[in-house]
């Protein structure tokens, strides 16, 4: 193996994160890692000549991460007032590689690589199989999907998190109308993510002596401030939670009856990752597995999450290793 630099990128609806990796014959060595906030930056070409700049030596291949489609080498963000142009990036250096991926897609690719600890059973099932989904709420709703075949990891675009919320309750059906009166499509990702916290937070604030305005604040982090705090709002961010996680078990229900991934549903992301604690995993479980006459098979099917930082990295390194080096 000969030596060579790279550089990974996982860029979100919120933040971009980071790593600069070396390889030589010694083996493997994480020189730099960090993460830039994307409101601090003008635009992704900013924030590429930031890193280019941060690097220890000579930057031999590049793999970007993004949070969308990926279309003629060049994504344009669901989130984000951003676009990435992989032929204007190379302009940049000479590079043996500058691949641009889908962020879930880069996730699948590092799924075999993760330790032990770094995923844990979330419902036990029996894998079988060669699909797997990853579903990974954060500043928006990602779903990625992936097939093992005797060619290797096919991993298929999706854009699963704007498929339109199908409410279950009496409390869902008044939510989509809550939200239906200021979009003409209510997605799963408006109600289930990030910015799905705020939307759930403003529906059940109504009529309650706490402030509807708190709903605007970055609300992942502040949600589980007041949580622990003794405030009068706190009912309403365990209400909060409870829809959240409610919501979350019905998008990955969904998604199980649609591809049959019996090689299990992995949950991931930050905010999956912060909320966790949170989450009442014998209701979760339940919802997930409330469908009728596919109960069944549901039961079959195990799911998981991800609790390692920053999975995203460590499929772009992966992808970039297959790339350099077979």
């Amino acid at each position: 193996m000969r030596h060579s630099i790279f550089l990974c990128i996982d860029v979100g609806g919120t933040k971009l994160d980071y790593s600069f990796v070396e390889y030589t014959l010694r083996g493997r060595t994480c020189l730099l890692d960090g993460c830039l906030f994307c409101a601090e930056l003008t635009d992704f070409q900013d924030a590429f000549l930031k890193l280019l700049g941060k690097s220890p030596a000579k930057v031999d291949a590049v793999c970007i991460a993004a949070a969308g489609p990926v279309r003629n080498e060049s994504i344009s963000f669901t989130n984000l007032d951003w676009h990435i142009d992989a032929g204007e990036l190379r302009k940049n250096g000479v590079f043996e590689q500058l691949v641009l991926v889908n962020d879930l897609t880069a996730m699948m690719w590092g799924l075999p690589d993760l330790a032990e600890h770094e995923c844990r059973t979330l419902k036990p099932g029996e894998p079988h199989g060669g699909t797997r989904v990853v579903v990974a709420p954060g500043t928006g709703l990602g779903i990625g999907i992936g097939v093992e075949t005797g060619s290797g990891l096919v991993c298929i675009p999706s854009e699963g998190g704007h498929v339109s919320f199908s409410p279950r309750t009496a409390v869902e059906r008044d939510l989509l109308a809550f939200v239906g009166q200021d979009v003409q499509h209510v997605s799963a990702e408006l109600v289930c993510s990030g910015l799905g916290l705020g939307t759930l937070f403003r529906y059940l604030v109504q009529g309650s002596p706490c402030p509807e305005s708190l709903a605007y604040k970055a609300l992942g982090p502040w949600l589980r401030q007041q949580i622990e705090e003794d405030s009068e709002c706190r009912s309403i961010v365990r209400q909060t939670y409870t829809l959240f996680f409610d919501l979350l078990a019905e998008v990955c229900g969904n998604v199980a009856v649609t591809c049959l991934p019996g090689a299990g549903i992995y949950l991931a992301g930050g905010l999956m990752a912060k909320l966790a604690m949170y989450m009442d995993q014998e209701r979760f479980i339940q919802r997930f597995l409330d469908r009728s006459v596919q109960k069944e098979v549901l039961e079959d099917i195990p799911l998981y999450q991800i609790t390692r930082k920053n999975s995203v990295l460590l499929g772009c390194e992966k992808l970039l290793v297959s790339r350099m080096f077979s």
